[in-house]
Formats: structure tokens, C-alpha cells, sequence
């Protein structure tokens, strides 16, 4: 059976201007660099609302690293994470943040190759998760961490998941995304409200035990890789 490798997960960006967006944990507005509704990006005639959207999230807040994004192309069953500029996601319904919601776009799935009704597609994982511009008009993939200081425990409530478990993630991912706490705020909701609502798991989450955070140098000699915070997950 034919897998696409985006994990049926939210992910949404929005545009980089200053529109309002939902309340931070300080009553602050949130501007457009930290994140924006799902619906605001998606409103396309091509993707109709549907009766799971509050499943998927369309009206869920997600968070944006300023100019850029880590995104992945759903017009192939095979295809990998990327850094890619939000504007581009704006202009092309088949490039989407990662990991990707479902369903994908009709228009995309029409343009998948016949091979894809035969092979499984292994899961792609991101070099880095955090992304920024770089000279020459790219977005590119960035160091996680220089040392274990640079790192956190922390849970993304900014995916849909019915085992919400703490994970290393790069400290400088808190200022971009509200959804990443490393505790719940007393006597607040937690995930907040403009998150997406996690699933029912029905069994015991088993989580893996926390320990402290740890920031893996890349490889020498490999200009690909990165810096990553360990133990990692890959949103």
C-alpha cells in the first residue's frame, strides 16, 4: 500500500505581514512571524471546508519562523522536507508546512506518479528544525544548538497527537511557537485554546523517560549536517 510519508499531522503557516492573530500567554497580540490561522493561508475554492476541519485544525494556530518555513511538496507520494520561504506556500497549493495535514489537495494527489501506486515511501525527516534566510534569496537549514545550553524539554502542542511526550527542541523554537511549552501555565488551559485539540489515545501513552537535553555536533566533513538537540523528534 502506497504511504506518503507527511505524517497525518498539523502543520500551517500563514503569511509575514501584521495581521492580528490569537492572544499570547501575556494578552499580547501575536504578529504574523510567530504564526497564523490555518484558514488565513487556505482559502483557496481548491480546498472546500469539510466536516473533519476541526480534526485537521483549519482553525488552529501554528507557528512560522519569520520569513521561512519548513515545508514538504505533496504533488509526489516521495518527496522530503525542505526549507522554503512562506510566501512560496502562499503561491503554490501543492508546497505545505511540514508535517503535513491531510487530505492533500486534489489537484496535487491528480499529479502523483503511477509509481506511487506501488511503493511504500520511507518517512522523511528534516536536517534541522529550525530554518532561516539566507544571502542569496534561500531559506536554508540552521544549526539546532552550539552547546546543551541551547536546548529544551519541551512538548509541541502545535501537532495533533494522542501521546503529547517532551522532546529536545532547539530553546530558540519558544519564541516562534506558543505551542511549544516546556510546562503547562497554572491555571490555564493546557494545550492553550488556539491549539489543535489532541486525539482521544484510547491506551497508554508510554512516553519515553525525560532526560536532561543534549546538543549533538554534526558530523566533520559533512556540510549537510547540523547541530541537532537530543533526544529528537521531528516536529
Amino acid at each position: 500500500m502506497t504511504r506518503w510519508l507527511g505524517p497525518i499531522c498539523l502543520a500551517l503557516v500563514g503569511a509575514c505581514g501584521s495581521r492580528s492573530l490569537p492572544a499570547g500567554t501575556d494578552g499580547s497580540a501575536q504578529t504574523a512571524d510567530r504564526g497564523v490561522l490555518y484558514r488565513d493561508l487556505f482559502t483557496s475554492p481548491d480546498l472546500p471546508s469539510s466536516p473533519d476541519d476541526a480534526r485537521t485544525g483549519r482553525d488552529a494556530w501554528v507557528p512560522t519562523q519569520g520569513d521561512c518555513i519548513i515545508a514538504i511538496r505533496v504533488d509526489d507520494c516521495c518527496t522530503w522536507p525542505m526549507p522554503a520561504f512562506v510566501q512560496s506556500l502562499q503561491n503554490d497549493p501543492c508546497l505545505v508546512p511540514y508535517p503535513a495535514r491531510q487530505p492533500i489537495p486534489p489537484q496535487c494527489q491528480a499529479k502523483w506518479p503511477t509509481k506511487c501506486n506501488v511503493i511504500d515511501c520511507a518517512d522523511g525527516q528534516p536536517l534541522s528544525r529550525l530554518v532561516a534566510p539566507i544571502p542569496g534569496g534561500s531559506c536554508n537549514w540552521m544549526d539546532e544548538c552550539q552547546t546543551d545550553a541551547d536546548c529544551v524539554l519541551a512538548t509541541n502542542y502545535a501537532v495533533q497527537s494522542c501521546c503529547a511526550c517532551s522532546y529536545a527542541y532547539p530553546k530558540a523554537l519558544l519564541a516562534t511557537n506558543q505551542c511549544l511549552l516546556q510546562s503547562c501555565p497554572p491555571s490555564q488551559p493546557c494545550p492553550p485554546p488556539f491549539c489543535p485539540p489532541q486525539w482521544e489515545c484510547g491506551m497508554p501513552c508510554g512516553c519515553p523517560a525525560a532526560s536532561p537535553p543534549v546538543c549533538q555536533k554534526a558530523a566533520p566533513g559533512d556540510p549537510k549536517a547540523k547541530n541537532r538537540c537530543l533526544p529528537w523528534s521531528s516536529w
